[in-house]
């Protein structure tokens, strides 16, 4: 979530320190905007996904747990995978 007076490349720092405890380095580029209002049953929510420059695998792609993700992060991971810039 951005936080206000944050613009989104400081958001996108924020988040991942806080979600996964690195930091961000540089951006490689824009993977999506996600902000289909049924996306998140809570609220509408807009994703922005960025592709970092450093890369850390925790799966084999084919162990990869699609089903068991949460929202449509299923959507924005195999959009990744097949190299798709999505405004959605």
């Amino acid at each position: 979530m951005v936080e206000w007076g944050e613009d989104v490349s400081q958001t996108a720092a924020r988040e991942l320190a806080e979600e996964t405890g690195f930091r961000m380095v540089s951006v490689q580029r824009l993977q999506g905007v996600y902000s289909s209002p049924d996306r998140d049953p809570r609220t509408h929510a807009v994703t922005i996904t960025f592709i970092e420059t450093r890369e850390v695998g925790l799966f084999e792609r084919d162990q990869l747990p699609f089903g068991e993700l949460a929202h449509d992060h299923d959507r924005q991971l195999r959009d990744f995978l097949a190299g798709r810039t999505v405004i959605a």
